[in-house]
């Protein structure tokens, strides 16, 4: 193996992280080490440069190659462990913009390794050092290259990993397996290896472990094994693994009975059973991730009596977790203010940070919320972790996350309540002055604790009057995770101020563009201006003022962008009305003529029309089947209120596709042409910004159920999943351009991952 492939690669002209990649011959050497702690050494190597951060070199493809050899070899220990590593490897390699599952490579050239004519020159004595990078990188392959030919390496052995399903080392077989199962033409092998696998395995937590990666892949077929596992004879975490991945299949419909009773079960609170269960699979990320029918699980979890899994279960409670959307806030908040007088610090801090998401409306689902608030920062003890705090206030997280929430809702506590409030928060903010290294922690950033604090006592015994100006400065920054009004309630409060007076909320924002005034509220008020498009004309001489005159290059840029969208938006047509398009009432025969029209926006408006009439639907089909290639489009700008990316928008460009009406007619009156013209009609447009709100486009969006029904009128999956990879591939590509086309591109992509996801079968 050393003397077939790892002497002829010429590693001097390959790359890593840190520079050139002449140690890594030596790493792998290491990785394939009898001894175990040898092993260990050479994975932290190669993690540390070669896979450095989950990112793929030309070096990683030679490794790659190398280890896809080395577990062919049943005297080379660690190969459940690779083989663990090229699954990761495929699941990441879209993401890179090398997705492996289309032919051909990212740009249309495979550069292939280079290989040495004589013998090869490189030092075995050292692995790659992290610590000091190399100068002379020189040039190195595009990582999405990279990316691909790993993941092409890994599926071209798939007949080795079918081999090994039958490797009596049990570790080896599952590896293989699961490798397996991401191949249509091969999951049935592999479906089939897992479940025998789960059958003679006597430990239940590894069964479970297998029931859990079998899940990703269940389909109807499925049914009866799930069944069986899910049975009251077997071991309540081979259950409750099953109960999960049945969830899945159901999804979004309810659980079967026998499912549903093994959570209930496995969810008892003196129960560990999701504690023990493996992160992998369907339970991949623990409490975080779950079908729609099982959401409500972390409020079950939240009052386990074991630490570590109720912290993980109020975690899943944070507003931002995608299984809180399927939940009630009136059955998650006092689960969560149960949970602010919880022993352990770190569910405290979870707690409070949930509930300080959900800002002011938490108050409306819990009366006693004031009060168990102020109990956190009042008093209690904790032995968590050794923390030698007497007081919880002594936490900063909790403390500082309780205290914004009461500032949130300052307007509605009593005077007692206020009074008591600012006291006890003040205590806090006084004890974190002379600690500048002690943080509220929010999601992605901390801020120092103490002058933190001391800004939510201020609010919280003057709650304020939030006036133009301060709603404007709050504007500047709505998107910081410590901002004082969540950013839909700024919007919200913006939104009514221009409604009620346009002209002097106008008027007002424009008097704030001032390079020497208050920098925030002159940055909010450009962002808000461009909310209004043409409306904001009167701001244009204040604009460039501030372009020019700027305290910073960020307050300089920021108004040059906002200038910018509104002059274009001066030039937009604005959206004609019936009354200017003289449409009449819903004629079919004229409307089927305005089809062939020659003004998109003529065609746009019938398409549209049309598919309000299922009375009509048998003679409006063809018609609109043969918009589905029509390429045309009308811009126009349309004054009326929209929300965008969580914000609102008083105007809006818009784009008038007779193509996308076409799309959502067909769907409306439920005809779907054979054929793949619908999906080409879906993917074109879901790559186009329908709607662009102050320079930031939002895509055509299509529902699941959409997307399978054209998928299956073009043949089904098997013959689309190109067609699909490649689109999703070029909106990746477009989304890191860094313009205006990125969020629509993002948005592209993150919606076929899904579609790819459910379609396949893949739920990770």
């Amino acid at each position: 193996m050393w003397d077939d492939f790892l002497l002829r690669v010429d590693w001097a002209r390959l790359h890593h992280a840190y520079g050139k990649a002449g140690g890594v011959p030596a790493v792998l050497r290491k990785m394939t080490s009898p001894d175990e702690r040898t092993r260990d050494e050479g994975w932290d190597h190669f993690y540390g440069a070669v896979n450095h951060q989950g990112d793929f070199y030309n070096s990683t493809v030679a490794a790659v190659e190398f280890l896809v050899e080395a577990v062919r070899h049943p005297e080379v220990p660690g190969r459940a462990r690779m083989m663990t590593f090229f699954r990761r490897r495929l699941e990441d390699a879209p993401d890179y913009g090398g997705d492996p599952d289309l032919p051909d490579p990212p740009g249309g050239y495979d550069e292939p390794t280079p290989f040495v004519s004589g013998p090869a020159v490189f030092d075995e004595s050292v692995g790659p050092d992290e610590s000091e990078a190399d100068e002379a990188f020189g040039p190195s392959r595009p990582m999405e290259l990279c990316a691909w030919q790993v993941g092409r390496l890994i599926l071209a052995a798939t007949p080795t990993f079918e081999r090994l399903l039958d490797d009596p080392d049990a570790g080896v077989a599952a590896a293989a397996a699961i490798l397996l199962l991401r191949r249509a033409e091969a999951r049935p092998a592999g479906k089939r290896a897992l479940a025998r696998l789960v059958q003679v395995e006597h430990d239940p937590v590894v069964r479970a472990s297998h029931i859990l990666e079998y899940g990703v892949f269940a389909d109807t077929g499925d049914e009866s094994t799930l069944s069986a596992w899910v049975a009251a004879s077997q071991p309540l975490v081979v259950r409750a693994a099953a109960a999960l991945a049945w969830a899945w299949l159901a999804d979004p419909d309810p659980r079967p009975e026998a499912a549903a009773s093994a959570v209930r079960e496995a969810a008892d609170p003196a129960c560990d059973v999701f504690e023990r269960l493996p992160w992998v699979g369907v339970y991949h990320r623990g409490p975080w991730v779950l079908p729609s029918n099982a959401a409500d699980l972390p409020l079950r979890l939240a009052e386990s009596t074991h630490a570590n899994l109720r912290w993980r279960a109020v975690q899943g409670m944070e507003a931002t977790r995608d299984p809180m959307r399927h939940v009630p806030p009136e059955r998650v908040v006092p689960v969560l203010a149960r949970r602010l007088a919880d022993p352990l610090n770190r569910v405290r801090n979870a707690a409070a940070y949930g509930l300080s998401q959900r800002g002011e409306a938490a108050f409306d689902h819990d009366p006693a919320l004031p009060s168990r608030l102020m109990a956190v920062l009042r008093g209690g003890g904790s032995t968590e972790f050794g923390d030698g705090c007497g007081l919880l206030d002594e936490i900063a997280t909790a403390c500082g996350h309780v205290a914004r929430l009461l500032a949130a809702a300052s307007h509605r506590l009593s005077p007692e309540q206020r009074r008591e409030a600012a006291e006890l928060v003040g205590r806090a903010a006084g004890r974190y002055a002379a600690k500048p290294d002690t943080f509220v922690s929010f999601d992605s950033m901390g801020t120092q604790a103490g002058p933190f604090l001391e800004r939510q006592r201020k609010l919280i015994e003057r709650p304020p009057a939030w006036t133009l100006p301060e709603l404007l400065a709050e504007f500047a920054w709505c998107h910081n995770q410590d901002a004082r009004l969540s950013p839909r309630e700024c919007d919200r409060r913006l939104a009514e101020a221009y409604a009620a007076d346009p002209a002097g909320t106008v008027a007002g924002a424009i008097a704030l563009l001032d390079p020497k005034g208050d920098r925030s509220a002159a940055l909010g008020a450009g962002k808000w201006l461009a909310t209004i498009g043409p409306a904001a004309e009167p701001a244009l001489p204040a604009l460039d003022r501030m372009a020019t005159d700027g305290p910073d290059v960020y307050a300089k840029e920021q108004p040059q962008g906002v200038a910018r969208w509104i002059r274009h938006s001066l030039g937009v047509t604005p959206e004609p009305t019936p009354a200017t398009t003289g449409s009449a009432p819903a004629d079919v025969t004229k409307l089927l003529d305005q089809v062939g029209h020659a003004d998109p926006f003529v065609r746009w408006e019938a398409a549209g029309r049309l598919g309000t009439l299922p009375q009509a639907a048998a003679r409006s089909k063809a018609a609109l089947a043969g918009l589905l290639t029509d390429e045309a489009f009308a811009e126009v700008g349309v004054t009326a209120r929209c929300e965008c990316d969580g914000r609102l928008y008083h105007w809006h460009r818009a784009r008038r596709s007779p193509r996308a009406a076409a799309v959502c007619s067909l769907f409306a009156l439920g005809h779907v042409p054979r054929g793949d013209r619908l999906l080409d009609a879906m993917l074109a447009e879901s790559a186009k910004a329908a709607t662009v709100c102050g320079g930031r486009g939002v895509p055509e969006r299509y529902t699941p159920a959409q997307w399978g029904a054209a998928v299956e009128a073009a043949g089904g999956f098997a013959g689309a999943e190109r067609r699909l990879r490649a689109a999703r591939q070029v909106a990746r590509a477009t989304g890191w351009a860094g313009d205006d086309s990125d969020r629509v591109a993002f948005a592209c992509s993150s919606e076929l991952d899904d579609v790819i996801r459910r379609l396949s079968g893949r739920l990770v």
